[in-house]
């Protein structure tokens, strides 16, 4: 049953209980939660004058790049008959972005990817190397730091042009739309994965059935591409770099001592060495990499909210202001400029829609940009909190809690919220459903269920076997039988 239907009916059980919701005096209609976000996935130029976002338009979603402050008029791209997924800046000039629509293919219904250069003006849209079309045609791997509208695009040709099914690599100028092919594919090999310098450094082998196989390498000097002689581990639970130092030592998030934490990696052995981060509860997401590419500036990871643990010196230091300011997750660093001096933060509680914000940081104060939901702006709405309990079999389960404002806390009916995924996790961040069943007078409960993501590699295989079923599966680690169950 999915999210909404499995809720849809909680609620109706919750309604025809003895203790049923009522709506408060002033809740928030239902068309004001559904309207479309405001501003989605802001991305700040890297000379720090202009954020390009999705941006509603009267009922429509539209690509914007909006100059800041007296810099000139906003442009706009259409949706269209094409989806944008996604976008990132490449030089302060030109875009990538990522688009995708239905195709059939030998009776198949698939979606297909690939990319579009887009100048920031709006006015040249380049389809990139569209005589070899490919069904997943969307994954760059790299894009240049010295200014240059260049990236690479890891791509399968097998629609038309080479007709590979494995991607090669190609060398892309977003700005012309011209491709050249630097690294060819090789069966099996799916994923492909670049440094700092643009040297292709491995590709991912994976069999027919989607099992990681193991890896093909070479050094950052280029020629042939190994096979790695690997360890016992699985194939699928190498560590894989995720920064490329430039002592030739990279960096990658590994989960040997039971939760993702980041450690040095030896090449081409693929073996953890220093550990440089980890959290006592929760899994690391990813290191937050320097201008260059070379290095670690910031580890990101998801405690009751999502947070970045800053190694450099001006972002902590900002960041830490931001949290004396308006309380402590309440101000995120979401984009910033190559300087690190121009950045978009995103200002609101879980309670709070809330909105983006540009700083100048050689000013006093920010700017507000736009509001996330421009009827609800910044108003605070029913809080949530992080709360723990323990399941039947004694394992501590963390939830998000969302209670209906303006009311005693007691007698109220309750909806329990799972996520979807499964591998997959709720922290304290807004949500526009669960903000609207509060508005009707319910408590609204989020549990991690075990098998959820982010609390290390035990927790995680607790849920396997588990997940929809209906009996005891065997043994728990603790030796004991149990019924699964949300929590």
């Amino acid at each position: 049953m999915g999210r909404i239907a499995f809720v849809g009916a909680l609620a109706l059980a919750a309604g025809t209980s003895s203790i049923s919701a009522t709506p408060l005096p002033d809740a928030v209609p239902i068309e004001v939660f559904a309207a479309l976000p405001g501003i989605q996935d802001p991305e700040l130029s890297p000379d720090g004058t202009k954020v390009a976002a999705k941006i509603e338009i009267e009922g429509q979603q539209y690509l914007v790049v909006q100059p800041l402050f007296g810099g000139g008029k906003p442009s706009a791209l259409a949706q269209g008959q094409v989806d944008i997924n996604w976008w990132s800046w490449v030089n302060d000039d030109w875009l990538v972005v990522g688009v995708g629509d239905e195709i059939t293919l030998y009776g198949y219904d698939l979606y297909a990817k690939t990319i579009l250069g887009v100048s920031a003006d709006m006015k040249s849209v380049k389809e990139v190397d569209r005589n070899r079309v490919g069904v997943e045609a969307d994954d760059v791997i790299w894009i240049a730091h010295d200014g240059s509208p260049r990236l690479l695009l890891s791509k399968s040709t097998g629609i038309q042009g080479d007709s590979e099914w494995y991607p090669s690599v190609f060398d892309v100028d977003v700005s012309t739309g011209k491709a050249k092919k630097i690294v060819t594919s090789i069966d099996h090999v799916w994923e492909w994965d670049a440094d700092a310098a643009g040297n292709v450094r491995y590709g991912t082998i994976w069999d027919d059935d989607g099992r990681a196989k193991g890896l093909v390498y070479r050094g950052p000097d280029g020629g042939k591409f190994e096979r790695v002689l690997l360890s016992k581990r699985k194939a699928e639970s190498i560590p894989l770099p995720k920064i490329y130092r430039e002592d030739g030592v990279a960096v990658a998030i590994d989960d040997s001592d039971g939760r993702d934490a980041v450690y040095e990696l030896s090449l081409p052995s693929f073996t953890i060495g220093k550990k440089l981060f980890g959290n006592a509860r929760y899994d690391v997401d990813d290191v937050i990499s320097n201008q260059a590419g070379t290095d670690v500036v910031g580890y990101a990871y998801v405690g009751k909210r999502s947070q970045i643990e800053w190694l450099d010196e001006n972002l902590k230091d900002i960041q830490t202001g931001l949290d004396k300011t308006l309380g402590v997750g309440n101000g995120r660093i979401i984009s910033w400029s190559r300087d690190r001096k121009r950045l978009l933060v995103e200002v609101g509680m879980p309670s709070q829609a809330g909105g983006l914000y540009y700083w100048n940081t050689d000013q006093e104060s920010m700017q507000r940009i736009g509001w996330n939901n421009s009827t609800l702006k910044s108003r605070a709405l029913s809080p949530v909190s992080t709360v723990e309990y323990k399941a039947r079999d004694g394992v501590p389960i963390e939830a998000v809690l969302t209670l209906p404002r303006g009311r005693q806390h007691k007698n109220l009916p309750l909806i329990v919220m799972p996520h979807g995924g499964p591998n997959a996790r709720d922290s304290e961040s807004y949500d526009w459903w669960v903000q609207f069943l509060a508005e009707q007078g319910y408590v609204v409960i989020q549990p991690n269920y075990r098998g959820s993501t982010g609390y290390g590699k035990s927790f995680y295989e607790l849920g396997k076997g588990e997940w929809g079923g209906h009996r005891s599966r065997g043994p728990s680690p603790g030796g004991r039988g149990r019924r699964p169950s949300p929590g």
